[in-house]
Parts: C-alpha cells; structure tokens; sequence
C-alpha cells in the first residue's frame, strides 16, 4: 500500500520538526507494510508557499538520507493544496507540486464552507488536463451535516481521499460515522494517514485497512489499483458510487405532492 497524503518532510510546513523525527516516522510506516509514500506538505498562500522546486529539492535530501541509511523506502513529490481564488493561477505559472508529477492534484477545501468558486475551481482544473482528489471531506463540517454534498464532488468528476484516523475515531465520532458512511457506499478511491507526527497523527494505516476489509474485502485491492494508476499517472475512470439519500417521511410526502 501506497500513503498519497503525508507530512513527512522535516521543518517545511506543520509536520515533524527536525530529520530524526522523520526517521521515525519511516520506521513506524515499514512496521505497517508500507514502503513508498507522496510526501504532500501544505501549498497555502500566506502560511505555507511550498513550491514545486522547493518540495522537490527536499524530497531529493530526504532520499538521499534514507538511502544512506540503508532502509528500503521512497519518498515522491507532492503537496496538498489549500483552494483559493488563486490557486488556478499558481498552478498555470508552474508553483504547484501534482502528486509524483502526474495529472493528479490533491486539493483541501475549507472546512467550515465550501467557497462559492469551488466547482468553478474545480471545473477549470480539469480544462487544464488535471484531476482533483478531494483531501479527507470526511473532516468538512458541511459534508458531516449533509454527506450528500459529497455527491455533487463526485458529479464533477473529483477523486475522493479519506483519513485512516478519520475511520478509527481520531477526529472524533462525527467524523468516524462519516467516513464510515463514505466507505459503506464505496464512495472513495484513497485511504491516506494524512501523517503529521509519530503519536496520534502517526503513521499508522493497518487499523483502518482491516476497518475497511471488514466492510468489504474486495476494497483493498481496488485501493491498491487506484494507487497504481496514480503513481503510473494512468487515468482513472472508474465512477463512484454515490452516496445514497436516505428516505424519509418528508422525502416520501414531497414526491408524493408532486
């Protein structure tokens, strides 16, 4: 299994702080099986500028470390990129980092409110030959009051990414009930740690993945596959299942009236 979205890189945005920290890290994530990861610092305007050029010339330092430590892991470029107004723009100049160079680029909205240019966002993303993975919306507070949001995302033809600390209960059970619903209807393509530090934010996927086989067990060789094309910067044109609405009297009466 491959992690697609991880603060892994020392001292570059709210991840670890200094290089033995990220050695750890590395540790912990071959004790879970894991050999290859998208390191995906925060491209922020105004808190975390993490450039293409720079996540690329540390991702090279972290290799080489790695290397001349002897342990048998890798370390890919990428970035998540928080959406504004200019992330269009940043992205035609070049700035920002797609995850290991390929098509895909993994974008975390605002939590509170989805902004008012989002699907405008999204859309002209995809004009300029780009696909958009949705960062953990299992976190987004207007996806937890109405996880059918979550179907107009999949509409636009964006690529779904929940947390593995979202399914074991790390944000809260809010949280978990989403994710878990998100998994239910198949409605997801990545499972990441999204990891920060070596404790509660650690690097851990095992948990989640046997929450997952539980629910189904043919999901994790679909999650696998989809790591593979993304890697292989294959397009994936798999359709997501949609979350399905729930029905309720209200529901029931409307249709009823029409």
């Amino acid at each position: 299994m491959i992690d697609i979205h991880t603060h892994l890189l020392p001292n570059i945005d709210d991840g670890p702080k200094d290089i033995d920290t990220t050695i750890e890290m590395i540790k912990i994530y071959k004790s879970q099986g894991v050999d290859s990861v998208i390191a995906t610092p925060h491209f922020y305007p105004g808190c975390f500028e993490n450039t293409r050029e720079n996540i690329g010339n540390e991702v090279d330092k972290l290799n080489k470390i790695i290397k001349e430590k002897n342990i048998e892991f890798e370390v890919l470029p990428g970035s998540e990129v928080f959406a504004t107004r200019d992330t269009l723009q940043y992205l035609k100049e070049g700035k920002i980092q797609t995850l290991n160079n390929s098509r895909y680029i993994l974008i975390e909205f605002d939590f509170k409110k989805f902004p008012d240019y989002g699907f405008e966002l999204i859309y002209e993303i995809g004009l300029l030959g780009y696909r958009v993975i949705i960062a953990h919306p299992e976190r987004y507070y207007y996806v937890i009051e109405n996880i059918n949001f979550l179907n107009n995302l999949i509409d636009e033809g964006c690529l779904i990414q929940i947390n593995a600390s979202s399914l074991t209960g790390v944000f809260g059970k809010d949280v978990k009930k989403t994710a878990l619903k998100i998994v239910e209807n198949g409605s997801f393509n990545f499972i990441a740690t999204d990891v920060h530090t070596l404790n509660v934010r650690g690097p851990y996927l095992k948990d989640a993945l046997e929450i997952i086989d539980k629910i189904n067990k043919d999901y994790i060789n679909i999650l696998s596959s989809y790591n593979d094309m993304l890697i292989k910067n294959v397009e994936i044109c798999t359709k997501l299942n949609k979350i399905k609405e729930k029905k309720s009297l209200f529901n029931i009466f409307s249709k009823m009236l029409r």
